[in-house]
């Protein structure tokens, strides 16, 4: 079996996307592979936490918007599930260039971020509306009793 060439130092003007690689004595440049993003996956991300789709493809501005948009319109919530696949798709294509650079804040930070903004809205509510809630207690330690 062949053994793939070595991979040769970046010289001063060489781009980070690009390898040069050693082939029968001379050096040549190779565009490194852009990282292969599932479509599918990328709108389940974007299902379990709004934004996260976008920013586990590479786009960081994309899924800041998409996680505002899915708390100010109800429709900014599946735009954001389409857009992150769609965005996938194009990522592959070669028409977007993907990357793995935000893939910790798509699987941790936001996430962390949207649980800890529904736990203070449910915390508002409670605070508002906390004498139905003990008239709630109350009656059920009525009825037990």
């Amino acid at each position: 079996m062949a053994q793939p060439p070595p991979n040769l130092p970046p010289t001063p003007g060489d781009n980070p996307a690009t390898v040069r690689t050693q082939v029968g004595g001379a050096s040549r440049r190779a565009r490194r592979p852009a990282p292969y993003k599932n479509p599918a996956t990328a709108a389940a991300i974007a299902a379990l936490s709004p934004g996260s789709g976008q920013l586990w493809v590479g786009d960081l501005g994309r899924g800041l918007l998409m996680f505002f948009l899915a708390f100010f319109c109800g429709i900014g919530y599946f735009w954001g599930i389409y857009d992150a696949y769609r965005l996938a798709q194009k990522a592959n294509r070669g028409e977007f260039e993907a990357t793995d650079k935000y893939v910790i804040h798509a699987l941790l930070t936001l996430p962390t971020v949207l649980v800890v903004i529904l736990v203070a809205m449910g915390g508002l509510v409670l605070w508002r509306e906390w004498s139905l809630v003990q008239n709630y207690f109350r009656l059920l330690h009525q009825i037990v009793s």
